[in-house]
């Protein structure tokens, strides 16, 4: 088989395929296991591979104009994030540390060491390296992990969650892109999810954060 067919193939099972049939059939608590487990695998596969060549390893924290630019960023997209919660659903603006303070504040420390870390090795350090071939190495690949990214909260069961993290997807993309730093896109998701667990959105992403 030809490797972009591979590839291909690969690519719906592995983000196509494999979060549809957890959306089906397993509950939402299901994702985080099944992601670290697949964060071990890649983890595995990317380490062998570099103790095998003698390619240069991705780190650091990028450069400074990385940060001033995210940081620019994230203020807008915030100050969008509030605007459509006070517009759409007010009653849920802050409901979260209002209504669940102790569960919020775990939320705060546990998600971006639980859930942010092996997303982003997978669908930024892995899907670059991987995937390069399939979709290019500029905006097509970029595209390609954001939608990846994107497709993978169907497990959440709601097209919010999806439409979201597609967006945010394509901006942790362009981080990856710019500065190849793990540590930085690691930084910007869990600063952005964090964010959305505050202000109103979370329940689009956690049952938990709001009141039954």
């Amino acid at each position: 088989m030809p490797k972009k067919l591979w590839l291909a193939a690969e690519w719906i099972l592995v983000f196509g395929l494999v979060p549809s049939a957890l959306a089906l059939w397993l509950p939402p608590i299901s994702w985080i296991p099944v992601l670290w487990l697949a964060a071990l695998m890649v983890g595995w596969r990317l380490r062998t591979k570099e103790q095998a060549s003698d390619s240069p390893r991705t780190g650091g924290w990028g450069h400074p104009s990385d940060f001033r630019w995210i940081g620019l960023r994230t203020l807008v997209v915030v100050a969008g994030f509030v605007f459509a919660v006070v517009f759409w659903m007010p009653q849920r603006l802050f409901d979260f540390p209002r209504e669940r303070t102790g569960l919020w504040l775990a939320v705060m420390v546990f998600y971006p060491l639980a859930s942010v870390y092996p997303q982003e090795l997978i669908c930024r350090r892995w899907f670059f390296e991987r995937y390069a071939a399939l979709f290019g190495a500029g905006p097509g690949l970029m595209a390609a992990s954001a939608l990846s990214f994107g497709w993978m909260h169907i497990v959440f069961r709601n097209p919010v969650a999806v439409g979201l993290a597609s967006a945010g997807g394509w901006l942790f993309a362009e981080t990856y892109q710019r500065s190849r730093s793990l540590r930085l896109v690691c930084l910007e998701h869990a600063v952005y999810g964090d964010l959305i667990f505050t202000i109103g959105l979370g329940a689009f992403f956690y049952h938990g954060a709001v009141r039954p």
